[in-house]
């Protein structure tokens, strides 16, 4: 109020001299941005913390939900636009998962949330595994390195193997920690392989630099190993149960 007074006052008086003096033109001041204008430019979205984000999509207690594919799908989105962890550089989020989940309802509530997860986890293998068929191995490491922080975050053990949080686990053992290590396999059957067989997921990693050509990446075995062919690495962990819920 007082501020508002002052610039009446001084209107008034710049109105009374003005009979008698000849005001020297002042430079016109920049103009700010109209209100309206910065009304219809929003903010961007606040970036949740890793307690956030569990907070939101973490396990709820009481009644069990289930989801249908269609709400599994819905779910997966809304993750992954509130996920607190970074893609690799150059790497995007799919327009879908990499499988049908049809539409039956049968599915618990969070695995959307896991789908999150673990293509986030798999990115971050596949674009660590193209640094070390590229010959850059510190780079290849430091993404593992990314890759682990997150894998002994709750983001993981809220759904994938929550019996096993941090890195107390046998699949940190046998694939993680030989990664950071130099070892890449381990990585490449548990991870890479199954992401680079989705073509969406394959060009997506081709659009960050990633090219994975597969036959033609000098695999000591193939992508498509099965159980009990040798060498066979197992993803161990264990997700969400998928049924159909009893009545």
């Amino acid at each position: 109020m007082a501020f508002a007074a002052a610039v009446v006052a001084i209107a008034a008086l710049a109105a009374c001299s003005s009979a008698t003096v000849t005001a020297t033109p002042a430079a016109e001041p920049a103009l700010a941005p109209s209100s309206a204008a910065a009304a219809s430019t929003p903010a961007p979205p606040a970036e949740l913390t890793v307690a956030d984000f569990v907070d939101r999509f973490g396990p709820t207690t009481g009644d069990m939900v289930w989801l249908s594919g269609a709400e599994v799908e819905d779910e997966f989105h809304a993750a992954a636009a509130a996920f607190p962890l970074d893609l690799p550089a150059g790497y995007t989020w799919p327009t879908g998962l990499s499988r049908s989940l049809g539409t039956v309802t049968e599915y618990q509530r969070g695995t959307g949330v896991a789908e999150a997860y673990l293509y986030w986890e798999a990115a971050h293998a596949t674009a660590a595994y193209a640094d070390s068929r590229s010959g850059d191995m510190v780079s290849a490491v430091a993404q593992v390195e990314v890759l682990v922080d997150g894998y002994a975050s709750p983001i993981r053990s809220m759904y994938v193997d929550p019996e096993e949080p941090g890195t107390d686990s046998e699949y940190y053992r046998s694939v993680l920690e030989p990664a950071l290590n130099g070892d890449l396999e381990p990585l490449l059957h548990a991870q890479v392989a199954s992401f680079i067989s989705t073509d969406e997921y394959l060009a997506i990693a081709a659009q960050a630099g990633d090219e994975i050509r597969v036959g033609t990446e000098g695999f000591s075995r193939s992508v498509d190993d099965q159980p009990g062919d040798p060498g066979y690495i197992e993803d161990v962990r264990v997700e969400l149960e998928h049924r159909i819920p009893s009545e």
